[in-house]
């Protein structure tokens, strides 16, 4: 009876999959011994009999028992293993019988290379009870791998004093049907021919001509199946992506590529330099309609995607064109940098994902990345958007400036699944280089024209100050505090001409965050910060940490809440002690005793973890 079970579920993966023909590479009933199976027992530590059972107890008369006194401390301490070779472009199925003396048995299931580092590509627990059950497991394989086995671990401290058989153990594997395999140009740029033929592999595609783009080039593949994103499951696309001979520099969006649903298409010419997507909509105003996200990364230092309705990163496109910020019927959702900051698209591989799963009736969770393979790049986040597309059936990618001469698609695949993890951004210290006075004062101008050094700003006048003179250092970009690093900023300051004397706080320095602000006239003597807040009660509000060091016998920092020389900074002015909606967190003063702020270069730095 349990034998017909396997069969039939055998026949509904072949139903599933259409066409697709299964091939059997491991069908183990122990019938004749104990067949291939052997592998490493750690005698040293755990205590186990394995043999063949003919007592029925599963299916036909023989099963493999494992009889265990002691599983040691870990799994992999009792081992059977088969050789179990793995094809690229194949999806794996792997199944069993199980049954176990006792209701709390488990079973480490592994496809796993025979050698250090023990590279998995399987890696689930079959839960096994006193009733006997079919536990399959399934893996999408992206390469060869010709040392692979397929592991069952038996070891650890749940299995003590257990026994579990084992029977019918099947491995088989069809051609992945989650591998993108039509591609073609698209009617928003066709200036690369398309490379792929008849050899090419499942799941990729590329497109090129030896030289720079001078037009849109576009290729996109539709899947094997319309996807719809759930409350339960994502809409979860993939892949590897590659610039040849060069990269984006700084130019503007080099690269666009969008996850979309569209109707009413045609591949034409697969396989051939012409391949292309041609409509069969019944009128012009319904062809090429896509609707779904578009994700155009920056690089470089340069300028964000916009068109209609501002600029952003990530857009919402509602039938219309893929490619475009203008006629695509949406908007932007999110504005989100590369990291490190001002990172290059350059020559290189990229691993990219993107899944879309509904939260709500009304929501969408949109996440993403986009991340060269050695960490020099990196454009990474999630966003949420009206639940208005949920269903998908095809992944594009536009690019038009730069100096690669190919781009290159690999292991592309199209399922439902959970929703991706979006990998934390790539750090790498830099030198502050958008310098401006702020609106806390501007007694003195600004001295950075363009042949200052990044990282450096000045500002000077006359003497005494007629009023606040302040300059202000943009991070271009949003730090948040990790859980396992701290925020550090560190420089040097120069006081030229004198000193401070004894007088009352004659420097007042801010470690903070500020929204809505805009550098004008930057490398200019009018350089300053602009606040473009909806209101003036929104304007140049700061949050973080004021620093106002005591100089001779001058009176200490001193206002709402009391004294000190370390001041929080709640949505106030960074440089008041009324007007910062803060308190003084500590009153250090400065040594040696009564020490003066003199003419001079001093070092300093702030980390916040």
């Amino acid at each position: 009876m349990v034998k017909k079970l396997q069969l039939i579920v055998v026949l509904v993966l072949c139903l599933s999959f259409g066409l697709f023909a299964q091939v059997v590479v491991v069908n183990e009933q122990f019938e004749s011994g104990a067949g291939n199976w052997d592998g490493w027992i750690d005698t040293g530590s755990a205590t186990v009999t394995a043999s063949v059972d003919a007592t029925g107890k599963l299916s036909g008369t023989n099963s493999y028992l494992l009889d265990i006194t002691n599983g040691s401390a870990d799994t992999y301490r009792i081992q059977r293993n088969t050789n179990c070779p793995l094809l690229a472009g194949q999806q794996y199925t792997v199944s069993f019988l199980a049954v176990a003396d006792k209701p709390t048995a488990s079973i480490n299931v592994l496809f796993e290379i025979d050698a250090d580092p023990w590279t998995k590509r399987l890696n689930e627990t079959a839960l096994v009870d006193t009733v006997a059950k079919l536990f399959t497991y399934v893996a999408s394989i992206s390469q060869n791998v010709a040392n692979n086995e397929l592991k069952l671990h038996f070891g650890g401290t749940g299995n003590n004093n257990t026994k579990i058989w084992v029977d019918s153990v099947v491995v088989t594997y069809i051609p992945d049907p989650t591998l993108v395999t039509k591609w073609g140009a698209t009617s928003a740029g066709n200036h690369y021919p398309i490379l792929n033929d008849s050899s090419t592999a499942d799941g990729a595609a590329a497109m090129g001509s030896g030289a720079p783009p001078t037009a849109w080039s576009t290729i996109s593949g539709q899947f094997n199946q319309l996807l719809e994103a759930t409350t339960d499951e994502a809409v979860v696309v993939s892949g590897k992506f590659e610039y040849v001979g060069g990269g984006g520099g700084d130019t503007y969006t080099p690269l666009r590529y969008a996850l979309t649903y569209v109707d009413s298409i045609e591949l034409k010419y697969q396989y051939t330099d012409s391949a292309m997507w041609v409509a069969t909509a019944d009128s012009a105003k319904n062809k090429n309609k896509h609707s779904g996200y578009g994700f155009h990364p920056r690089t470089g230092s340069g300028v964000m995607s916009n068109g209609a309705g501002g600029s952003g990163t990530v857009w919402t496109i509602n039938r219309g064109t893929w490619t475009s910020t203008w006629s695509n019927n949406g908007g932007p959702i999110a504005a989100v940098n590369q990291t490190p900051r001002n990172s290059k698209l350059v020559a290189g591989v990229y691993d990219w994902a993107i899944s879309v799963k509904k939260i709500s009736d009304t929501e969408n969770e949109i996440r993403w990345y986009f991340v060269e393979t050695t960490s020099k790049y990196s454009f990474a986040g999630s966003a949420i958007d009206t639940a208005a597309n949920t269903k998908f059936n095809s992944v594009s990618f536009g690019v038009n400036t730069g100096d690669y001469t190919q781009v290159n698609l690999m292991q592309v695949k199209a399922e439902l699944g959970d929703p991706i993890t979006v990998p934390g951004p790539i750090w790498e210290a830099y030198f502050l280089d958008m310098w401006g006075l702020t609106g806390a004062g501007k007694a003195w101008p600004i001295l950075n024209d363009t042949s200052t050094y990044v990282g450096d700003g000045y500002i000077g006048g006359e003497n005494p100050i007629p009023g606040w003179a302040t300059i202000r250092g943009g991070f271009g970009q949003d730090v948040s505090i990790p859980s396992d690093k701290a925020i550090v900023v560190t420089g040097e300051m120069e006081f030229v001409g004198g000193g401070c004397g004894d007088t009352y706080t004659p420097l007042r320095y801010a470690l903070t965050y500020v929204d809505s602000m805009e550098l004008k006239y930057q490398l200019t003597d009018s350089a300053a910060w602009v606040s473009t807040a909806d209101s003036a009660k929104n304007s140049d509000r700061h949050y973080g940490w004021g620093y106002h060091p005591r100089t001779g016998a001058g009176t200490m920092s001193n206002g709402n809440g009391g004294s000190g020389t370390v001041w929080t900074i709640n949505r106030g002015t960074w440089n008041s002690t009324w007007g910062n909606n803060g308190l003084p967190i500590a009153a250090v003063k400065q040594a040696p005793r009564n020490a003066e702020i003199i003419e001079g270069v001093y070092e300093w730095a702030i980390s916040v973890q």
